[in-house]
């Protein structure tokens, strides 16, 4: 058993007091574009949890002090086939109770639209993530994936969702064939919030 951070504590206690609902999840939703192995995808998303003490521990409070030890549950990752239309329910309804002393503390899906287009779902108690771990958690899985140790960083302009929740078809084809023809298969990974997933009828998840 190890001792956690004094902000792992505060987040804690706050969880006892919230127990049974999910006032403390953070929902993250990577886009991923490219040729994709999604054997290798699963592979490396669940080798870095597994890594990541915060993210694959379970939290007690043992003689008055707040814990982390390893979780002897195995972190089982989800993959489900789906259609663009259905990706906009399947994330206002990616929601779910985590018990933070039984574990897991993260849940993981990942949602296959095509052979070069998924969603990445992370679900996790805050007590396990924050805002900075989500960009670090994102350059740590695309390097496994690729097996670099450095990553360039793809600039993209923010994302907001109207009509459709991804790229276009024939855009990431596009994308794809622009980037064979540097003489490498290129993977991008991108992140955005549940928050920012909105249609022309003013639909938004809170």
């Amino acid at each position: 058993m190890k001792r956690v951070s004094d902000a792992q504590k505060r987040m804690y206690f706050e969880e006892m007091k919230a127990k049974g609902e999910r006032v403390y999840n953070i929902n993250v939703f990577y886009e991923i574009l490219g040729k994709i192995d999604y054997k290798k995808l699963k592979e490396s998303v669940k080798s870095i949890i597994n890594e990541e003490e915060n993210l694959s521990s379970k939290y007690h409070l043992i003689n008055e002090e707040v814990t982390k030890q390893e979780n002897e549950k195995e972190i089982e990752i989800i993959e489900k086939d789906i259609s663009e239309a259905e990706i906009r329910n399947f994330i206002k309804n990616y929601k779910s109770v985590i018990d933070i002393e039984k574990g897991p503390v993260v849940r993981v899906s990942i949602l296959k639209v095509s052979t070069i287009y998924c969603i990445l779902a992370i679900e996790a108690h805050h007590i396990s993530m924050d805002g900075t771990s989500v960009d670090i958690l994102q350059n740590k899985i695309l390097n496994r994936y690729q097996g670099k140790e450095e990553l360039k960083k793809v600039e993209d302009q923010e994302i907001e969702i109207e009509n459709d929740i991804s790229i276009k078809s024939e855009e990431a084809n596009q994308y794809f064939e622009n980037e064979n023809k540097q003489g490498y298969e290129a993977l991008e990974i991108r992140e955005f919030h549940e928050k920012n997933i909105k249609n022309s009828e003013g639909f938004s998840v809170e």
